[in-house]
């Protein structure tokens, strides 16, 4: 593990365009040519995929990918010579799609040097490598909480997954949201498709056709020779419709069942647990109940949006549970468990019902902001009845690797009006949220394509 966060480093030192100081950023801002051979791989890389995908793959986004974030702040859409003067510009490269992959094939070839089989996972892009099988969930675009139900799940054997995906990062423009991928021939926000998942021999390839399906969308695909180098595919539009090919031609109609809490199959005794600290209180006030056994609203659903902080447990891994409890204290419902060692997660000792059989070690989805996770509650309790309206407590408790553990907790009136309560901030984790109303509602129809000519020729 070592040795393979020792590599990720070195090279997000290289490749990082969110470090000022890496060289990626240097040669961006005129400083420096290209010199590490890491970098001038990677650049190459753009080259050849934006000649494979027509111009769907592109590393020269940089500024207009700054305009639209600009955008998001000024609720000002940009015109289209501003973008094309912002592509023309000299110097700024985003190579933060084709980057990661290039980081992952790099760390996973270190790791294979030192163990016969493992799993690398960065921001839902996963590798795996030698002699043994993984069980892996990609997630449902339209349904992306942690512990929503997955989209279809599959085995993954030395090879890699990519997903490509714009429901994890929007941009919100004058109160419309748009994708905050961009395609590098309109320089446009991706209108159509909600995710592309693929899987490929490494990660490279599968980021590349998975970037470029976002792009092109299902339509597209067919323009994709490439596409015959991937083992599957799997592509969701902004409504749900599905196109898929290779491992997912099976799978990708069945909505998986809601990936339980993971538990792993570690035997090795727990270590002595860890003293409390800086927990929330334990005790919150009750507010008045509303209407005694009035049916949980149709379509309403509870959402705790966690930001675990970095700074106090930087290098250790959090372990996390989240569970609902009524306004008596007594257990409705557990709804998520991260983490994937029972040492650790026997150390959750505020949380009841430990007991699962099975669990998915990776999930492939979207990159989300650092450090965000999303659980959802849909007004059910561990049996699967519905429950009714009424003050309920959410709890979420947070233990680390090297020891600290913390609780806190939120008291929410789950009536047939919204709700906002805020989740107080601990050592572990920053202030949250969480949010009781009506579940988001995917449009009826797709958006438009943007009619806009190519700013870009394909080569």
């Amino acid at each position: 593990q070592e040795a393979v966060l020792a590599e990720i480093e070195r090279l997000r030192g290289i490749l990082s365009t969110y470090d000022p100081a890496s060289e990626i950023s240097r040669v961006s801002q005129g400083l420096q040519p290209a010199v590490a051979p890491e970098l001038r791989q990677l650049l190459a890389d753009y080259d050849d995929w934006s000649v494979r995908t027509g111009g769907a793959v592109d590393a020269r986004l940089a500024n207009v990918m700054r305009l639209w974030r600009e955008a998001a702040r000024t609720g000002r859409v940009p015109a289209a010579a501003e973008l094309r003067a912002a592509l023309n510009a000299s110097g700024a490269l985003n190579v933060d799609a084709l980057g990661k992959a290039a980081i992952i094939d790099r760390a996973v070839a270190v790791a294979r040097r030192l163990v016969p089989a493992g799993l690398v996972n960065i921001g839902g892009d996963l590798r795996a490598w030698g002699d043994r099988t993984w069980q892996i969930g990609v997630a449902d675009p339209l349904s992306p909480a942690e512990n929503a139900p997955l989209l279809a799940t599959f085995p993954l054997r030395d090879a890699a997954v990519a997903t490509s995906g714009d429901y994890a990062r929007p941009l919100v423009i004058a109160d419309r949201s748009y994708s905050h991928l961009i395609d590098p021939r309109t320089l446009q926000p991706v209108a159509q498709v909600s995710s592309a998942t693929v899987v490929a021999a490494d990660c490279l390839t599968a980021n590349a056709l998975a970037a470029a399906l976002s792009v092109l969308g299902p339509p597209g695909a067919a323009s994709l020779a490439d596409l015959g180098r991937a083992l599957g595919h799997l592509v969701v539009d902004r409504v749900g419709g599905i196109s898929h090919g290779g491992i997912f031609a099976t799978v990708a109609d069945a909505t998986a069942p809601t990936a339980p809490p993971p538990v792993s199959n570690s035997t090795s005794p727990a270590p002595p647990a860890p003293s409390p600290v800086a927990t929330s209180p334990v005790t919150p006030p009750v507010p008045a109940k509303p209407a005694a056994l009035a049916p949980w609203p149709k379509g309403f659903q509870v959402s705790i949006n966690l930001i675990i902080g970095g700074s106090a447990g930087h290098g250790y891994r959090p372990y996390v549970a989240f569970w609902v409890e009524n306004a008596d204290h007594q257990m409705v419902r557990t709804l998520c468990v991260l983490g994937d060692d029972t040492r650790f997660i026997n150390h959750l000792t505020g949380w009841h019902n430990v007991s699962r059989d099975a669990y998915y070690v990776g999930v492939t989805r979207a990159t989300r902001p650092t450090g965000l996770y999303t659980v959802v509650w849909d007004g059910r309790d561990d049996d699967d009845q519905p429950v009714p309206q009424g003050t309920y407590h959410v709890w979420v408790e947070l233990v680390r690797e090297e020891g600290r553990h913390t609780t806190t907790t939120a008291t929410v009136v789950c009536d047939d009006q919204p709700h906002t309560v805020d989740l107080a901030a601990t050592v572990e984790s920053g202030a949250s949220k969480v949010e009781f109303g009506p579940k988001p509602v995917a449009p009826a129809n797709p958006p438009a394509p943007v009619d806009v000519p190519k700013i870009i020729n394909p080569p």
